[in-house]
């Protein structure tokens, strides 16, 4: 099936997070379907947002935000942004998966300075 344009997938979710929150119907078909659309997007603005109302809908969705760090990861991004992610999610989200990508993002952000990038690995090792 195609693809919505980020932009009308990010009304979708938020017209989905309005029912949720002015009515407390949460139609979990259309927040699946929404949330399959997402993990086949590349990052954009509208799709962070999208992510974002996502998550304020359902925080522990560590399947959710497995997909926005790695959404955020393999186009290159920004490892700041990626790290900023890490450090919302992996506090409230026990999962093997999250403090794995988590730990793969530390090893590849410190490869390149060596031994000065060994404290930030080994932060990285007792956090997860």
């Amino acid at each position: 099936s195609r693809l919505p344009a980020p932009h009308v997938l990010l009304d979708r979710v938020r017209q989905l997070r309005h029912l949720a929150t002015t009515q407390d119907k949460y139609d979990v078909a259309a927040w699946v379907r929404a949330v399959e659309d997402l993990k086949a997007m590349p990052i954009s603005d509208d799709v962070r947002t999208a992510y974002e109302e996502v998550l304020a809908i359902f925080p522990s969705a560590a399947s959710v935000w497995a997909r926005y760090t790695e959404a955020e990861l393999s186009s290159g991004g920004d490892l700041d942004a990626a790290k900023t992610l890490f450090g919302r999610c992996l506090l409230y989200c026990p999962s093997l998966e999250l403090h794995h990508q988590y730990l793969r993002l530390v090893k590849r952000s410190n490869e390149p300075r060596g031994s000065a990038g060994l404290a930030e690995l080994r932060l990285g090792d007792e956090v997860s």
